[in-house]
Order: structure tokens, then sequence, then C-alpha cells
């Protein structure tokens, strides 16, 4: 049940947050193009989470699958029960399933991005007193 509300929540943030932003434009005016763009991207990081915990649902102890989720993503497929460390080894894996090398990528792009975002609004700040 627990993992049912985890991706519950993690789906429901990301409408949650992009219907936010819908009637934010509506009602303030677009913002800048590089606000828009960081903030579209802080909101799909949820739907990154949504799959990487939807594919490792074995590890939690989950019965239930969506079949019809699968069906429209294959790619969120994963294994039906979740092997024991001492019968399979399994290979080190970065984040998301990438390389180490992709996972170190992953995080330096996600850095810049964060840091540009912050810059972004700490001048925004800084010139409206």
């Amino acid at each position: 049940m627990t993992w049912h509300i985890l991706l519950v929540g993690l789906a429901g943030s990301c409408i949650f947050s992009l219907g936010f932003k819908i009637i934010f434009i509506i009602n303030s005016g677009s913002p800048s193009l590089w606000v828009l763009l960081a903030g579209l991207l802080l909101s799909l990081t949820d739907l990154l989470w949504f799959g990487y915990f939807y594919r490792r649902r074995a590890m939690f102890g989950a019965q239930s699958r969506w079949h019809w989720l699968e069906r429209a993503l294959p790619i969120l497929t994963g294994p039906e029960v979740f092997p024991s460390q001492t019968t399979v080894v399994l290979r080190p894996m970065g984040a998301f399933g990438f390389s180490r090398s992709g996972t170190i990528l992953l995080a330096i792009g996600c850095s810049m991005v964060l840091l540009l975002i912050y810059l972004i609004i700490a001048g925004l700040w800084l010139r409206n007193p």
C-alpha cells in the first residue's frame, strides 16, 4: 500500500505543479523563457522518480501491476521478483540505471541547471526591490 501512495503522490505532484504553472501563466502573464523551461524541467523530475520506483516495485514487495501503464510505456516493466543478494550478483548501477559515468554527468547537469535557476531567481529578486 505504501508503494501505491508513493507513486500516486509523485504523479499527483507532477500534475499539480504543471497545473499550478498553467494557472500562474494565465493570471500573471508569461514569465521569461528560462524561468519557464527551468520550472518545467523541475516538474518533470517527479516523472523520473515515478518511473524509477515503478520499475523497482518488486523491491518494495508490491504485488499488483498496472498493466495499462506497462502497455503504454514498456520501459517501465521491471522484474517480477527481486533477487536476493546470495543467489544473484548485481552489477553496480547508478541513478536511473545509468552507468557510473552517466550518473556523474547527470549529477553535474542537474547541479548546473539548479545553479542556473537559483541565479535567475536571485537576479530577479535583487532587481525588484
